[in-house]
């Protein structure tokens, strides 16, 4: 009825609404009926508390209520001609003041830095930064504690089992979550150059993912393979690269994150061990390792270590290349 802006289930301020309650309530209980009109003096250099005496004075003699003794007060306010640069001091009366929400810049961001040495373990970090960083200046934050070369630091958003993206150097870090963790690999080639230009650099970064066959469903449907481990980079040469060497890569990235040892798989495709595997029994030891991660996936049946350390290229749909370790590029 006494304020129609208020009515229907609208969203309203609450300031809007208070600032309307007292003034309701300050009109309604002015205890000055006739308000004479007053001038309000000039400050002319006097001191500020004279003035604001004087003017508090004048606004006392148009308004006085118990919402004025309770709630109002006065703030300073002084403009400054542009032509003859005389200076003008005012208190003005103010019943609220409006002011901002403080704003945090800052963020914990929690880091995952796996080094290219695979004879290193991961290390785990927790970073304070400003939100309008970087994902350049993160690199760079991490390259300073890792002793590393922040040009060669590949910032990834792993989700599951699964690369959901690579963040670019432009990145803003007030853009990621408070429960992701980025999981930022070294690898041997400079990412600027690399995504600028792919063929700039003599190696080539490859994504290693180890799959097995996922469990069909009640119906028969089958949807592809499944993700037990986390993404591993691999940094191999663009030519010249023959399939042992490329086991090898394979048997040194597992071998950080798996509970099997693997030195004798390592020392055999090195040439050095004495033992007589035959590559079934090293695809074997692949597998076991790939299942046997700190990702606790559970052991493959009898038959599967094949499908296990075969090395599988996948597309954001999730779709798998079939071609041989060979083929892979």
């Amino acid at each position: 009825q006494w304020a129609p802006q208020f009515r229907g289930y609208n969203q309203q301020d609450a300031p809007e609404f208070l600032a309307f309650l007292l003034d309701g309530m300050h009109e309604d209980l002015n205890r000055i009926i006739h308000k004479p009109y007053i001038e309000v003096p000039d400050a002319d250099g006097r001191p500020d508390s004279e003035v604001a005496d004087e003017q508090w004075d004048v606004y006392k003699r148009r308004n006085d209520s118990v919402v004025v003794d309770l709630f109002q007060g006065q703030y300073r306010s002084t403009l400054v001609c542009p032509v003859c640069s005389h200076v003008s001091v005012t208190f003005d009366p103010f019943m609220y003041l409006t002011l901002p929400l403080p704003i945090q810049r800052q963020k914990w961001v929690e880091v995952l830095f796996v080094p290219m040495d695979t004879a290193l373990h991961a290390l785990r970090m927790r970073l304070l930064v400003r939100k309008d960083d970087t994902i350049k200046q993160l690199k760079k934050c991490v390259a300073y504690f890792a002793q590393r070369d922040a040009a060669r630091l590949l910032a990834c958003d792993i989700i599951s089992t699964r690369m959901y993206s690579v963040y670019s150097d432009t990145d803003m870090l007030g853009e990621i979550r408070e429960s992701d963790v980025v999981q930022m690999y070294e690898v041997g080639v400079d990412t600027a150059k690399a995504a600028a230009d792919p063929l700039s650099e003599p190696c080539a970064v490859v994504q290693l993912l180890c799959s097995r066959p996922s469990t069909p469903s009640s119906y028969g449907y089958s949807y592809g393979p499944e993700l037990i481990t986390k993404p591993l980079m691999l940094t191999l040469p663009r030519d010249g690269l023959t399939l042992g060497e490329l086991y090898l890569q394979i048997a040194r990235a597992l071998s950080r994150w798996s509970a099997v040892d693997m030195s004798r798989v390592i020392s055999q495709l090195q040439g050095t061990g004495d033992s007589n595997d035959s590559d079934e029994q090293l695809l074997e030891l692949l597998g076991r390792a790939a299942c046997l991660s700190v990702h606790r996936a559970a052991p493959p049946s009898q038959g599967q270590y094949r499908n296990l350390s075969s090395i599988s290229s996948y597309a954001y749909t999730g779709r798998r290349s079939y071609g041989p370790p060979s083929a892979f590029r």
